[in-house]
């Protein structure tokens, strides 16, 4: 008879990225799942890893029985977590991750109205400067600038926000304006940008010409990479820096400039991602708010 409590674990370490990881979340030993995982594959009669000299990977049988059975075992869980907090939560609740400078320019200014729309709703909302596991928070609804590794979750992409460097009137008063996007690899302007895992080369800057389409290639000299575009804001306030951000940060803003104009630099994309199992009227009712929102702010 096959256990289903070293089934769960197999689908838990797919869901953590590895053994390593799976070990520091289930608070287990890498031997202890290694174990319990060999015993599984005699059971089953097949490998389900390929070990390989410095990682493991999914063979094909694998990563059929996780795609199988991890939707399963997300609905018990879900199911299991909802019987137990019965009393705690009501069926209104609405559980969402976003992405904290996404949230606060395109979403914030309209949900108080989104809210009073929906009396019956009760949101609790998580904001993050980074990534955020949909499968270990719980959460009904996310919007990530990353794709999820995990298979069994409902991907859509929302948009794609464009990115610009900018800088304050007063600093061209102060320090002079870069005219070309070439001015910022000789050291005499300071510049922060985003530290982002969604730009492979941090190395260099590629420009696209809007008209020509041809690309430029910049070192990438920035002294100050950051998480956080809300952060990069304020510092563009104390007049001593060049800040690199979404465009929807400060497109609306007057006091300040958006340089290299005539070029494009690269597109993040968002994902709303969710659950197989959250097909329900609230995360319908929330999507269509976020589409709502996106228009407003012309991102689609």
């Amino acid at each position: 008879m096959h256990s289903y409590d070293d089934l769960f674990l197999f689908i838990d370490i797919v869901h953590h990225g590895g053994f390593t990881q799976a070990s520091r979340k289930l608070g287990l030993s890498q031997s202890q799942l290694s174990r319990r995982l060999q015993k599984l594959e005699q059971s089953l009669g097949n490998n389900l890893f390929r070990r390989l000299a410095n990682r493991v990977e999914l063979t094909e049988f694998g990563k059929e029985i996780f795609q199988r059975f991890s939707q399963q075992k997300w609905q018990l869980d879900t199911d299991i977590e909802q019987h137990i907090n019965k009393n705690a939560a009501t069926n209104n609740d609405l559980n969402i991750i976003l992405p904290a400078v996404f949230g606060y320019h395109i979403i914030s200014p309209y949900l108080p109205a989104f809210l009073k729309q929906h009396p019956d709703l009760k949101l609790h909302i998580k904001y993050t400067h980074g990534s955020a596991s949909l499968y270990e928070t719980g959460a009904d609804y996310m919007i990530t600038s990353r794709m999820p590794e995990q298979q069994t979750l409902i991907v859509k992409k929302l948009c794609a926000c464009s990115c610009g460097f900018y800088c304050s009137n007063k600093y061209v008063s102060l320090h002079g304006l870069p005219l070309h996007p070439s001015d910022l690899e000789y050291g005499t302007h300071l510049v922060a940008s985003y530290d982002s895992a969604n730009v492979t080369n941090n190395q260099e800057l590629i420009f696209t010409h809007k008209v020509s389409a041809e690309s430029l290639m910049v070192a990438n000299k920035t002294r100050l990479l950051i998480n956080d575009d809300l952060q990069a804001e304020k510092m563009l306030d104390s007049h001593q820096l060049i800040v690199g951000c979404y465009n929807f940060c400060l497109a609306k803003r007057e006091d300040v400039i958006r340089l290299f104009a005539d070029y494009d630099l690269f597109d993040i994309t968002f994902y709303k991602v969710t659950p197989p199992n959250k097909n329900d009227i609230k995360v319908a009712l929330f999507h269509q708010f976020i589409e709502t929102c996106l228009q407003q702010a012309q991102l689609i």
